[in-house]
């Protein structure tokens, strides 16, 4: 249920920092167990991949979307993140919290 298409952008041959922008979707008696395993990877994403900003938000309309924005400096830190065994059994659980498929979108930032 979670698909991550990992696509390094470069620029100049450069590669600029990035930002993540994953949307979760799950039920209503399953928010806050899916909110505590998206505080881990927070926790481990900061402390251990060189993550640089990992912000959590409900939307306003729906309480059942949570999205996660991160923001990564390098490339070659996200694809350590996505690899890791850590990320790979939190994303394991989370596929059984959610309703339909997170919507994973990577930008690079323009200066």
């Amino acid at each position: 249920k979670i698909m991550i298409l990992l696509v390094p952008y470069i620029l100049g041959g450069e590669v600029n920092m990035m930002k993540v922008i994953a949307k979760n979707f799950t039920h209503e008696n399953k928010k806050s167990e899916l909110i505590e395993l998206l505080k881990e990877l927070k926790h481990y994403a900061i402390k251990e991949k060189k993550c640089i900003k990992y912000e959590l938000f409900q939307d306003s309309d729906n309480e059942t979307i949570i999205t996660i924005i991160s923001e990564w400096e390098k490339i070659n830190h996200l694809e350590e993140y996505y690899k890791s065994n850590y990320f790979i059994g939190i994303v394991d659980k989370i596929s059984e919290l959610i309703r339909k498929e997170s919507e994973v979108n990577i930008h690079s930032i323009l200066e």
